[in-house]
């Protein structure tokens, strides 16, 4: 199996830089891809395309969905993969070979449909999503896009 990680980004080209540089040190597998959602207004965050050149990332940039769960979803055609993360640019994965726990988790369940969630942020939502391209697509992608910014990681965990 392979995992697509996207990270959303706005106007924190420091934080993005840092975020980047942390997780690429923590991802175990060659074929994992850490794809940079970037809107097009967002000069610092573009300007990193020239500094991080890695094999491993995928640089996407946009005009600024209306919807966070739009950004997100671009994972979905720009980085096809049997798994999908999501990540914020100020919060690195800083467990080592975090990838292969994503994908041995994405396994259990031999029917496909799979949501995998780490530790809670409060006591009801957890800081990381991932979800499996056989579920994403069911759910009609990772996220809605009816949230403008908000609530996407809410619905996911309550569809869950």
């Amino acid at each position: 199996m392979k995992l697509s990680i996207v990270l959303a980004t706005r106007k924190r080209p420091g934080m993005l830089a840092r975020t980047i540089e942390e997780t690429l040190k923590h991802i175990k597998r060659p074929d994992t891809k850490l794809l940079i959602a970037v809107d097009d207004d967002d000069d610092g965050a573009i300007s990193l395309q020239d500094v991080i050149k890695d094999p491993r990332v995928i640089w996407s940039v946009k005009p600024r969905e209306d919807s966070l769960g739009g950004k997100y979803n671009r994972v979905l055609t720009e980085a096809p993969a049997d798994v999908y993360m999501v990540m914020v640019d100020y919060a690195p994965c800083v467990t080592d070979g975090f990838d292969d726990l994503i994908i041995e988790a994405a396994q259990v369940y031999p029917d496909g449909y799979s949501m995998i969630v780490n530790h809670l942020a409060n006591q009801a939502f957890s800081q990381m999503n991932a979800v499996t391209h056989k579920l994403a697509m069911k759910m009609g992608g990772i996220y809605p896009t009816v949230f403008p910014y908000w609530f996407v990681d809410h619905w996911f965990q309550d569809i869950g």
